[in-house]
C-alpha cells in the first residue's frame, strides 16, 4: 500500500477512495473466511486482513469486510460518510464498552494518519473522541449485543476536517473460536432512514 497525498481536487479524491476500495478487494487474505455477506443494498466494498496496515498494533487477527454507501464520498448527498464494516476476529470474549472505546480510537487514529496525507501533518490522537450514548441492547434471541456511540474523527478521505459520526456496534459469536464486531456509521441521526439500510447490512452478515 502507498501513502497518499490528499491535497488533491475533488475528482482525484474520488479516484483515491476508489483505489482504497479496489485495493481492499485485491488483498489476498489468509485469515478467517467462514462468512457470507451479500449486500442487500447493493453496496460495494472489500476484504482485508486484521490487524490492518494502518493500525498494526491491534491485539487480534482475523478479517475486515467493508461496505460503502454509494454516496459515501459525496458531501452534498445524504449517504456521505455512511458505511459499515465487520471484523471477524480470533477471540470469543464478550466486549465491554471500554473495549469498544479503546479499539475504535486506535482504528480511527491509524486510518486518519494513513488516508489523510498532508491535510493535517499530525492528526493528534486526542481529537479522535469516542463516547457511548446508550446501554447494550440484547437481541430477542439473546445472541447479538448492540450499543450506540458518537465518534469525532477526521474526514481523512476528503477535507481533512473534523467530523462527528453516529456509530452502532453489534457483536456476536460466529463460532467457538471467532467473534464478529460489526460497526455502522453515518453523519445522520439514528432515526434517519439510512439506518434501516445499515441495519439490513448487519442482519445480512452470516458467519460460522
Amino acid at each position: 500500500m502507498q501513502h497518499w497525498n490528499k491535497n488533491v481536487s475533488h475528482s482525484v479524491g474520488i479516484f483515491l477512495l476508489a483505489f482504497f476500495i479496489s485495493a481492499c478487494s485485491l488483498i489476498k487474505s489468509n485469515n478467517y473466511a467462514n462468512y457470507n455477506w451479500v449486500s442487500p443494498n447493493g453496496w460495494g466494498g472489500g476484504v482485508f486482513d486484521v490487524p490492518t496496515w494502518f493500525a498494526p498494533d491491534m491485539p487480534y487477527t482475523g478479517q475486515e469486510i467493508i461496505r460503502f454507501h454509494d454516496d459515501f464520498y459525496e458531501a452534498d448527498k445524504e449517504g456521505f460518510w455512511t458505511y459499515t464494516f465487520a471484523m471477524l476476529i480470533d477471540q470469543t470474549k464478550t466486549p465491554t464498552t471500554q473495549d469498544i472505546l479503546d479499539e475504535t480510537h486506535r482504528y480511527f487514529v491509524g486510518l486518519s494518519r494513513f488516508a489523510g496525507g498532508k491535510k493535517d501533518a499530525d492528526y493528534p490522537a486526542d481529537k479522535v473522541i469516542v463516547k457511548a450514548v446508550s446501554d447494550w441492547k440484547i437481541s430477542a434471541d439473546g445472541k447479538r449485543r448492540s450499543q450506540f456511540y458518537t465518534l469525532q474523527t477526521y474526514d481523512s478521505f476528503t477535507s481533512g476536517k473534523i467530523i462527528k459520526l453516529n456509530m452502532k456496534v453489534t457483536s456476536w459469536l460466529c463460532s467457538k473460536t471467532h467473534r464478529a464486531f460489526l460497526y455502522s456509521f453515518s453523519l445522520r441521526e439514528t432515526h434517519h432512514p439510512l439506518w434501516k439500510q445499515l441495519d439490513k447490512e448487519a442482519t445480512a452478515l452470516q458467519c460460522s
